[in-house]
C-alpha cells in the first residue's frame, strides 16, 4: 500500500528513519525530513525514532548538546535501549566509565548501562553549558529545528538556513517552506 507522508503513523515514520540510518543514510536529506516530521510530538516518540535522532546528532550538534538531548530522551523515555545511548555517548566524552576500571571492560557488560559509574557532577556542568537554565525541552526543540534547517523543511525568516547556534532557541524566528508542503505530499513510503 502507498501512503503519503501525510497520512504515515509516527510508527512507520520512525521505522523508515531507522532503517535510513542503520543502513548509512545519517546526513541523508530523506533522513533528515522524516526526522524533523516525524519528532513533532516529542511525547509520543517510539524509540526507533529515538535511536534514529540519537545517532544524527553525533554528526550535526556538538558534544555537549548531544548530551543534552540524550538527557531529554532519558527524562521522558527511561528505558534501557535509552540509558544505553545516553552511556555511549557519556563514556566518549569520559563522563561514563565501566566499574571494572579494565580497559577495554569485559564484553559482557560493556555496553550495560548500569555496569557504569557517571560523573554527575561533569554531566551537569556540560548540560548548563547548552542551557544554564537547565530546559531540556527548550534544547531538543532547537536540535528538531536544526534537522528542519538541514533538511529543507525550515528556514530563519531572516537569515535564511545558516543561523548561529543560539538563534536556534527562537521559534517565533522560524518558518517552514515550501518543500514541507511537498514533503508531506510524497508518495514515497511503501507500507505493508
Amino acid at each position: 500500500m502507498t501512503k503519503r507522508i501525510r497520512e504515515a503513523t509516527v510508527d512507520e515514520m520512525a521505522n523508515l528513519a531507522e532503517s535510513l540510518f542503520l543502513n548509512g543514510y545519517a546526513r541523508h536529506k530523506s533522513l533528515l525530513m522524516l526526522l524533523y516530521h516525524a519528532s513533532e510530538n516529542e511525547a509520543a516518540m517510539p524509540l526507533a525514532l529515538i535511536d534514529a535522532l540519537d545517532g544524527v546528532s553525533d554528526s550535526m550538534l556538538e558534544p555537549a548538546m548531544a548530551v543534552t538531548v540524550s538527557q531529554y530522551f532519558l527524562e521522558n523515555h527511561d528505558c534501557y535501549c535509552v540509558r544505553q545511548l545516553r552511556m555511549i555517548r557519556l563514556a566518549r566524552l569520559n563522563l561514563a566509565r565501566h566499574i571494572s576500571n579494565q580497559e577495554p571492560p569485559p564484553d559482557d557488560t560493556m555496553l550495560d548501562p548500569e555496569m557504569h559509574q557517571y560523573d554527575e557532577a561533569g554531566i551537569k556542568k556540560l548540560i548548563e553549558s547548552v542551557s544554564p537554565t537547565n530546559d531540556l525541552k527548550a534544547v531538543f526543540q532547537a536540535y528538531r529545528r536544526l534537522i528542519g534547517l538541514k533538511s529543507g523543511l525550515l528556514v530563519h525568516k531572516t537569515l535564511g538556513s545558516d543561523v548561529p547556534l543560539e538563534e536556534l532557541y527562537h521559534a517565533e524566528n522560524f518558518e517552514h517552506t515550501s518543500s514541507y508542503d511537498e514533503f508531506l505530499n510524497m508518495e514515497k513510503l511503501k507500507l505493508s
